[in-house]
């Protein structure tokens, strides 16, 4: 049995658990998918076609003084000494009857060296060193000089030890990205490229351009500034074609439309959507910009591909190797690159070719070609169909 976690956020990590565990099932494989039960109770009603376990890390195990909250916070931040999280996650299974035989971990903090299964982690940040975490960790906030800038700092030298640590202890290292696995492995990091799955559509026809072109930008918060979606705006409002553009936005809002009308763009913004009325506009939409600079990987632009929709984004990785198609990257922060970008895709003939690249590349990600990676790793493990 293949235990996956733990699911305990509505980010792109819940997203790898819940869809590595569709693909891994629907390949023949036993799994159990690891849900915290106190961050994620809305899924108990949720009906998945493999088996859940709600874990609930026992109350007697936190120390709630705060002498003892400075001293697991250097333990854990500091020290990078286990929460043993995954070793309690393996004993409640134990106890419940389920023999877990190989763990896969969604990040790398949840590594136990107290868990006797075999463990196998995610990588997902890019570039490995020490200096590419500080610099990711600037980009997150808009100034240097403040209290949360160093903050982000601090946590990034932390999470740079934690995440080495795990990859040099770790039975195994999955890699969102070829990038990334290759610097593991000039690292001797037992490392294997395993492109985060998704459940592709394949019999999702592509929408033929017709009338103007429907552009799209979405995000839970669309002004979060990690998504540069502002700057994206920007770059429209100063675009010669942008009277043949109808420009939809997905997420919460509150002075973006103000700022799209004194550009005189042609907007409609929509909101927090449910996942049947977004996958409605997404399937009405043409291209999708994709502006963020921090992303580890890119969900939304592989299923806005798989949907039918091109997808242009900065030559940042994991941007650059999700879509694979320099006519559609763009120079970060570089107005002229993006609207050359946009013009080279406005053309509908153009459109129509992109669209079908858009939704042929996709299957790169799809669940088949996952377990097909993953197979190969998993013999050695007793992790039978």
């Amino acid at each position: 049995m293949i235990a996956i976690g733990l699911l305990y956020n509505h980010n792109g990590m819940a997203t790898w658990c819940i869809e590595t565990a569709h693909a891994l099932h629907y390949a023949g494989y036993e799994v159990i998918l690891v849900i915290d039960d106190e961050q994620r109770p809305d899924l108990k009603n949720t009906v998945y076609p493999f088996k859940t376990f709600f874990f609930r890390f026992k109350t007697n195990s936190f120390n709630t003084t705060l002498l003892n909250k400075i001293s697991n916070y250097i333990r854990v931040k500091i020290l990078g000494i286990s929460q043993g999280l995954t070793s309690e996650i393996e004993k409640q299974l134990r106890n419940t009857g389920y023999n877990p035989t190989l763990f896969l971990l969604n990040q790398s903090d949840l590594f136990d060296t107290r868990c006797i299964t075999p463990q196998f982690i995610v990588s997902w940040a890019y570039p490995t060193t020490l200096k590419g975490y500080i610099l990711k960790a600037l980009r997150q906030t808009p100034s240097f000089f403040n209290i949360s800038t160093l903050t982000s700092l601090v946590n990034a030298v932390l999470w740079y030890r934690k995440d080495w640590k795990a990859y040099k202890l770790a039975n195994a290292v999955i890699a969102v990205s070829e990038r990334l696995t290759n610097l593991l492995k000039s690292k001797n990091i037992n490392a294997h490229l395993l492109y985060p799955p998704l459940n592709i559509d394949y019999e999702k026809k592509i929408k033929i351009p017709n009338g103007k072109v429907k552009v799209l930008f979405i995000a839970v918060n669309l002004e979060n500034p990690q998504k540069r979606i502002e700057w994206g705006v920007d770059m429209l409002g100063s675009f010669d074609k942008k009277d043949q553009l109808e420009i939809h936005f997905i997420g919460k809002y509150t002075y973006l439309k103000d700022k799209t009308n004194s550009l005189g763009l042609s907007t409609t913004f929509h909101g927090l959507l449910d996942r049947k009325n977004l996958v409605e506009i997404m399937d009405q939409c043409d291209i999708l910009i994709f502006c963020s600079s921090f992303d580890d990987w890119g969900y939304v632009q592989v299923e806005g591909m798989s949907r039918g929709m091109v997808v242009i984004a900065p030559d940042i990785s994991p941007s650059d190797e999700i879509i694979k198609n320099y006519n559609l990257i763009f120079q970060q922060d570089n107005k002229k690159s993006f609207q050359d970008c946009l013009n080279r895709i406005m053309d509908k003939d153009n459109l129509l070719f992109y669209k079908q690249y858009c939704k042929e590349r996709s299957t790169v990600f799809d669940h088949n070609m996952f377990s097909k990676q993953i197979k190969k790793l998993l013999p050695e493990f007793n992790t039978s169909h």
